[in-house]
């Protein structure tokens, strides 16, 4: 008796696993490039799934593309569902999709690809190439948008994809409390006329409010510039930035100066900054708003009311930074030495070094194991031909000559720039000993991809990950947004003084929930918020010397 009744419940099993994959298998949709009457098939093919109304078929639907194929974008997709795309997997020796710029019937360019409006929701794209040229073979030298994220609460993923030759923006980023994971990437040939030489940036975030940033395995690689950027100064529940190669840009790779708790490890700056800080420039803001030198890390303190807003003071960030390495090839320098008066980047400048030296103001910011040393790439070509263009260009935008868009693959003998060589011809290994060893885990400084026996061995330290838990709490709310009871969720891994308070949205304590000191083990604490006025409210959650803050709010 008893083995039939096992026997029924591993048929069950059985069963169950063959519908689970049944429906999964519906969720997936192969998309061609091209329709049974050789129209372009990828925007009507997203159109149809949406039925009278607005609603869509399936809201769980992934959209396949063949690998070698270029799938035209002919119109913008203002997107209030999820979109999520996916290579597929025959061949994965062929070249991943390439999705690219049509244009209108008007005949006018596409700006934008992907608007995505509706709170709350999660996009991603895995294995797909954004190409960022046009289909007449040419760089559209416009600010034009690849994505953009216009609604508040959105996740976005990029992962194990390639942004090749924007001229503008490729990210744009305007509504509140996103995140974004972007992890195993390659952003290749940013650089145009458009602009010089602030053109060719790739992620830009306009809103004040950013939930989480991370950038784990990416390559930047001849590019302008702004790989990210919180051009308003945003503040971010969680940043990290870890095992990034930063070859050769123009100017800051990253602007993320209001940091309150991010860890930036591992990243490898190589010829970046390049077109150095004229004088005038520098008394301009150009690159900093307190007219501070042109550095390759910095930070900033933050507005007030800003940090307020997420239940912060300046002495609550925590910011770790170790293990990066940097270096400007001699053919730059020589060039800099060249300019009258043009001031040369430095890692750190000088309010960034103060701030990490005040222990009394700021306990929790470190700065340890960061190096200017030669990686010593293996290809020559790197620094003879792509180093070289770049000085180039930087000493023809300040003669204000003619400059060249400086992309690689033309240099390589690609003349159909729509297209990409497959694989793709650059290679970012160097030999320096000590940097094959020198990230914070041991493993090589920079993007792992490029050793892959090594990226099998990383663990990305994000959100989730053990050592983070350990150092920073991690808390949630249920549901959120609440009417009455809400329950905070949170796990203490060793004995510690514990603090749950709730701010307004002006940054003023209206509850302490929890203060006392808690046992090991995970906690669920309910809350009556009744009495408490409708709007935005934030919770901070402090283990120790630790703490983490997000958004709750009350209806």
């Amino acid at each position: 008796m008893k083995n039939l009744y096992n026997f029924k419940i591993l048929l069950l099993f059985i069963i169950g696993i063959f519908l689970i994959n049944n429906i999964l298998a519906q969720d997936t949709l192969d998309v061609a490039p091209l329709n049974d009457e050789g129209e372009f098939n990828l925007v009507p093919t997203i159109w149809g799934d949406t039925i009278d109304g607005g609603a869509r078929k399936n809201l769980n639907r992934v959209y396949r593309l063949q690998r070698g194929g270029i799938y035209v974008m002919d119109q913008t997709i203002y997107a209030n569902y999820p979109i999520r795309f996916v290579a597929d997997n025959k061949d994965k020796s062929k070249r991943p999709p390439i999705l690219i710029r049509g244009s209108y019937s008007t005949g006018a360019n596409i700006k934008t690809f992907f608007t995505f409006s509706k709170d709350g929701l999660s996009h991603s794209f895995k294995g797909i190439i954004f190409n960022g040229v046009d289909l007449d073979n040419n760089y559209f030298n416009e600010w034009n948008r690849g994505l953009k994220i216009a609604g508040n609460d959105i996740s976005l993923t990029i992962e194990d994809c390639i942004m090749n030759a924007w001229a503008g923006l490729f990210l744009e980023v305007t509504g509140d409390d996103a995140s974004i994971f972007i992890r195993d990437s390659k952003w290749r040939n940013g650089v145009s006329a458009q602009a010089p030489p602030w053109g060719a940036q790739q992620n830009v975030v306009f809103s004040l409010h950013v939930d989480t940033i991370i950038m784990t395995n990416n390559t930047a690689f001849n590019t302008g510039g702004f790989l990210m950027d919180f051009e308003k100064g945003a503040v971010a529940n969680y940043i990290l930035v870890e095992h990034n190669t930063f070859y050769t840009g123009l100017i800051d790779m990253l602007r993320m100066r209001d940091m309150s708790n991010a860890k930036f490890r591992s990243n490898l700056y190589y010829c970046t900054h390049a077109y150095g800080q004229a004088e005038s420039e520098r008394k301009s803001n150009w690159f900093d708003r307190d007219q501070e030198y042109l550095s390759m890390f910095s930070i900033d303190t933050t507005d007030v009311n800003l940090l307020n807003s997420i239940g912060l003071t300046e002495a609550d960030k925590d910011v770790v930074v170790s293990n990066n390495t940097f270096f400007s090839p001699q053919v730059l320098k020589n060039w800099w030495a060249s300019v009258s008066g043009l001031n040369t980047p430095v890692w750190m400048n000088a309010r960034t070094k103060a701030m990490f030296d005040d222990d009394s103001s700021y306990p929790q910011l470190n700065a340890f194991n960061n190096t200017e040393t030669n990686p010593n790439f293996v290809d020559t070509d790197m620094d003879t031909w792509v180093v070289g263009e770049v000085v180039e260009y930087c000493k023809n935008v300040r003669a204000h000559s003619a400059i060249t868009d400086r992309n690689y693959d033309r240099h390589t003998g690609l003349t159909n720039l729509r297209m990409l060589p497959w694989p793709l011809p650059e290679s970012l290994v160097y030999s320096n000993a000590d940097m094959l060893v020198g990230g914070h885990d041991g493993l090589p400084v920079g993007d792992l991809n490029w050793y892959p026996e090594k990226r099998a061995l990383y663990k990305e330290n994000g959100v989730n990950a053990l050592d983070i838990t350990r150092k920073n709490p991690v808390v949630s709310s249920f549901p959120n947004p609440v009417k009455d009871i809400v329950e905070f969720d949170f796990t203490i891994l060793s004995k510690s003084d514990v603090s749950l308070e709730l701010f307004n949205i002006n940054g003023e304590k209206v509850l302490s929930l929890i203060n006392r000191n808690l046992l090991p083990g995970d906690y669920k604490k309910k809350y009556d918020l009744n009495n408490l006025d409708k709007g935005i409210y934030f919770y901070k959650l402090r283990i120790g010397n630790q703490a983490q803050t997000k958004k709750l709010i009350i209806l």
